[in-house]
């Protein structure tokens, strides 16, 4: 006989998106419609897991880096998963975006994945 979970599962809501076109997307959006709010609202908020892929390979501005910033806060303050993925390494990660790494591997972990490059063979 089989005992009944304590917990209840339900179907997580997830989000995958490329950098480059995440942000992309919400710079093209024009200032003062509020769009830009509801967006950023929505990806800090809606998804259970929201998995950002490639950040690195979009053109770091001011701009990119704080959009990625709100973003990662947003789901940070609300308790909600975020993957990213990237080239870079660890450290390199923390010395250019050192408050969106921290609020990541707070409640994470950061786990390197070495080998071949198959994008390149």
């Amino acid at each position: 006989m089989a005992q009944k979970p304590e917990t209840v599962y339900r179907s997580a809501v997830c989000r995958f998106v490329r950098a480059v076109d995440l942000i992309g997307q919400i710079i093209d959006i024009p200032v003062g419609t509020g769009e830009k709010d509801r967006v950023l609202k929505t990806l800090g908020s809606t998804f259970d897991c929201l998995c950002i892929d490639d950040i690195g390979s979009e053109r770091e501005t001011e701009a990119s880096k704080q959009i990625l910033y709100n973003i990662v806060d947003a789901r940070y303050l609300n308790n909600l998963s975020t993957i990213v993925t990237t080239n870079r390494k660890a450290e390199d990660f923390y010395k250019n975006d050192p408050a969106i790494y921290g609020r990541l591997c707070e409640e994470g972990e950061v786990i390197e994945v070495s080998g071949i490059n198959w994008r390149l063979t």
